[in-house]
């Protein structure tokens, strides 16, 4: 008999999505630990109590300061290196906030997204992660023909230690239906983000020093910023190069030799999509990238970390890559 207990069926309406599949198949050998009640009414309490301390409203704003200076003032020739990325600015929706889950088309982290007007192939079990529309998505983003929504999708790791299989797909909504069914029971919670609301905004930024040129680097690390206590590597990663936190487009917070990955059909190197963060900022990137709406707050720990996400000490994110020349748009995870 199903377990209808409040408990479960809460938890199941919050966190969405049994959807196309990731791209294969998890081993029959693999098993999953189940999730007990237990486990679910405290992620789901957790939930609640986030969004009543942290809940944002709905035409809320979140603004990026500005940097300390321009960049280009002692790198002009990183001028043409700027990209536009979208900081999404995921927050926790209030408790009262009864519009978020009917508004199965818009703009989210997690929750329910919309179902495509066309089938997809597939229908392995996927942890709902972003759902973009066109309109709020960066310049340089292709979005298929005749579709407006790009959602992403990923499946929690075979092997303890892996990063998570991603299907990134574009569609058209049909919105005579509803949307995602709910999770399969059995999802490791830690890979299921809350279910949040994004603000987007378009920033400008310029790449991590170890993706630039040798010569650009050693001129980069030899400069002395007006920040004397870091060096001019530190300085410029987390003042004036990639934004950090969850966004799409830009440039990939890169903190070590860079490794792009190779589209495993076309053999090309594949295009960095987004990046979904467990913190938007941390200590060497507050004063910068800290939005400027949440200086003032006491404890901004709800804001910073509102996915609720837990991918393990060592990681602090996925960065995810995208190949805009196969049709299908293969993906591959990473860990930041």
């Amino acid at each position: 008999m199903p377990d209808t207990s409040p408990n479960r069926r809460a938890f199941l309406a919050l966190a969405a999505g049994l959807v196309a599949g990731c791209g294969r198949e998890s081993p029959s050998t693999h098993a999953v630990p189940a999730v007990t009640d237990a486990e679910q009414a405290a992620w789901l309490a957790r939930q609640r109590s986030l969004a009543q301390r942290f809940g944002v409203a709905a035409d809320a704003a979140r603004t990026t300061p500005e940097p300390p200076f321009p960049v280009t003032q002692p790198f002009p020739e990183l001028k043409p290196l700027m990209k536009l990325t979208v900081r999404l600015h995921p927050r926790l929706p209030r408790p009262d906030d009864h519009r978020f889950d009917q508004e199965r088309t818009a703009s989210k982290i997690g929750g329910i997204f919309a179902v495509p007007k066309s089938p997809l192939r597939g229908r392995n079990g996927c942890i709902p992660i972003l759902q973009l529309r066109v309109e709020d998505a960066p310049p340089h983003l292709r979005f298929d023909p005749n579709t407006s929504l790009m959602q992403v999708y990923w499946q929690v790791p075979t092997h303890p230690g892996e990063p998570p299989i991603v299907r990134t797909v574009f569609i058209e909504p049909d919105h005579e239906k509803g949307g995602t069914p709910p999770l399969p029971e059995g999802i490791p919670l830690a890979w299921v983000p809350f279910p949040c609301r994004v603000f987007p905004e378009r920033v400008a930024e310029y790449p991590s020093p170890y993706l630039m040129p040798k010569m650009m680097r050693e001129r980069i690390a030899a400069w002395k910023p007006p920040d004397a206590e870091r060096s001019g590597t530190d300085f410029f990663l987390n003042q004036l190069g990639p934004a950090p936190g969850t966004k799409v487009g830009g440039w990939p917070r890169i903190l070590g030799e860079p490794n792009t990955p190779t589209c495993e059909q076309c053999h090309r190197l594949m295009d960095f999509l987004m990046t979904v963060a467990t913190r938007e900022w941390d200590a060497p990137t507050v004063a910068r990238w800290q939005p400027q709406e949440e200086r003032g707050s006491l404890d901004p720990s709800g804001y910073q970390s509102a996915l609720g996400l837990d991918l393990g000490d060592r990681h602090h994110g996925i960065h995810i890559y995208l190949c805009n020349t196969c049709p299908d748009h293969p993906s591959l995870a990473q860990f930041t």
